[in-house]
């Protein structure tokens, strides 16, 4: 009912729900999150210290986790 987001793996069953992640399109970081009535938004990421908190770092090959502050 209330939505949410979540991220996983081809082939994988194991699903992490989470604010959002910070993946790769084209080569150029993203921020992609749940958008306010569904459906997902995708927007530019800047820099690493601007990513909000709560999104997992997708861009590597072994995902980090959202770090705390």
């Amino acid at each position: 009912m209330s939505g949410g987001f979540a991220w996983w793996r081809v082939g994988e069953d194991a699903r992490t729900e989470c604010r959002g992640a910070v993946c790769l399109l084209l080569g150029r970081p993203v921020l992609v999150h749940e958008a306010r009535f569904g459906g997902v938004v995708v927007e530019p990421a800047h820099s690493e210290e601007h990513w909000p908190d709560g999104y997992w770092n997708l861009t590597r090959a072994d995902p980090m986790p959202p770090r705390k502050r």
